[in-house]
């Protein structure tokens, strides 16, 4: 009858809401850190989208009233059951239903207004940590990508 199956896949009907700051390492400009602002557990509703849930949440609530979303302050992690996340813009998870996906657990919201100082794409941010499970607390270090731009630019 299929009752005892290993692969069994259990739906999720709450999930975590957080935000990050993504802080500059003072001393080293190529060092990042990933520092938790705010977190939000809530139900999944019925035909709400994700724009629903950050105002009903408030998850920004320590940036300000006037603060918006927008395809070039943040990246948003989903993370369906795994310690790999799916990146996305904002304009490609405002519209998202949390409901249609069974396994997800958590969105973690990445302000990325000081990672845009270093003039690189954020592909590289996104390839250092997509696979990790939890952000909070997280260091990444870009100086070999520095280094492979230098050596790009370099005309000798």
């Amino acid at each position: 009858m299929g009752c005892c199956s290993q692969n069994l896949k259990f739906t999720k009907f709450d999930f975590s809401l957080e935000l990050y700051d993504l802080t500059q390492d003072e001393e080293n400009p190529t060092k990042f850190e990933f520092k938790r602002l705010s977190i939000a557990h809530t139900e999944k509703i019925f035909d709400k989208t994700l724009s629903y849930y950050i105002e009903e949440t408030k998850i920004y609530r320590t940036l300000g009233d006037d603060f918006k979303f927008s395809i070039n302050n943040s990246l948003f992690y989903c993370y369906l059951n795994t310690n790999f996340a799916v990146v996305k813009n904002f304009s490609q998870v405002k519209d998202l239903l949390p409901l249609s996906y069974e396994n997800l657990f958590k969105i973690s919201i990445v302000l990325t207004r000081n990672y845009n100082n270093l003039y690189l794409p954020k592909i590289h941010l996104i390839n250092k940590t997509k696979n990790k499970g939890d952000l909070n607390n997280l260091k990444i270090d870009f100086s070999d990508v520095m280094l492979n731009r230098d050596y790009i630019f370099d005309p000798n």
